[in-house]
């Protein structure tokens, strides 16, 4: 069991939904993923269908997304922020990478 790679594409994501949707595509939610910010949380949190000994998600293409909802984009990278805070404390690395974003968050190692 290695690190499990995700690469999310977010060309043409302009909203919140936009961006749950290819997170869910990307990270193969299950189909009781609620589309919202509560549930992308949870999911983030558990990814169990992936088990591995840590994740390391690349969000490509951020800088429309941001432009465009700069409100949502800000949530999406604190409902990651946490969610890396979380892997940290069980011991596992949960490491995300962001294209083409600038005032980002310094996560905690």
């Amino acid at each position: 069991m290695g690190i499990a790679y995700f690469d999310i594409d977010l060309n043409g994501v302009h909203d919140k939904r936009g961006f749950l949707d290819a997170c869910a595509r990307a990270l193969c939610f299950p189909q009781t993923f609620g589309a919202n910010w509560d549930a992308f949380a949870d999911y983030v949190q558990d990814l169990s269908w992936h088990p591995a000994r840590g994740y390391v998600i690349r969000l490509r293409c951020a800088a429309g997304f941001a432009a465009a909802a700069p409100e949502d984009y800000a949530a999406a990278i604190e409902v990651l922020r946490y969610a890396s805070d979380d892997w940290r404390r069980r011991g596992r690395p949960f490491i995300v990478l962001v294209d083409e974003a600038a005032d980002l968050p310094v996560f905690s190692a």
